[in-house]
């Protein structure tokens, strides 16, 4: 009876043993993964500080900015032209436009959390992606998919200050 006593602690011992590994590997694979994440948004985050999207994001601005209402429309019917401006503000368009789709995307996939969107988001461009580029988006293709814009605005709300943009600013 003792040997059974003994391989029943030792049992479970190891078993202790295994399930305190198990937890030392997922708070370890946690970090990981939160530091990885962290790494992301410092990319992110640099990416939106880098002179590009200032220009792209100021370029959105003043176009709704001199346009007024209507903007959309007077945009698609230039680069329906082929008009180096409105072309301008298609490249512009894009590139914001991917900025945060790209965030998105990394969260739907699960390579980044809910809390990396919100800071990607965190920013000003987001308004003028609600405000400006969707408006834009729609004249481009009244079928385009909303459920990007949607997702976004459940993540990131527009700010309170949305419809009340900042006078045009020039272009670096």
């Amino acid at each position: 009876m003792g040997a059974d006593i003994i391989a029943l602690i030792l049992t479970s011992v190891s078993a202790l043993g295994a399930a305190g590994a198990a937890v030392a590997t997922f708070w370890e694979a946690r970090e990981t993964r939160k530091a990885a994440e962290g790494e992301r948004l410092n990319r992110f985050l640099e990416k939106y500080s880098e002179t590009e999207m200032l220009r792209a994001l100021r370029r959105l601005r003043n176009l709704e900015h001199i346009h007024g209402k209507g903007f959309a429309e007077k945009w698609k019917r230039s680069l329906d032209k082929e008009e180096p401006k409105a072309m301008e503000v298609e490249l512009a368009r894009r590139h914001v436009s991917h900025y945060f789709q790209r965030a998105l995307y990394l969260y739907e996939t699960g390579y980044v959390s809910e809390r990396f969107v919100k800071a990607v988001g965190s920013y000003g461009g987001i308004d003028i992606l609600y405000e400006i580029v969707e408006p834009l988006e729609y004249e481009l293709n009244s079928d385009y998919d909303r459920t990007i814009f949607e997702k976004l605005r459940k993540i990131c709300p527009p700010s309170p200050k949305i419809g009340r943009l900042k006078k045009p600013q020039p272009i670096p």
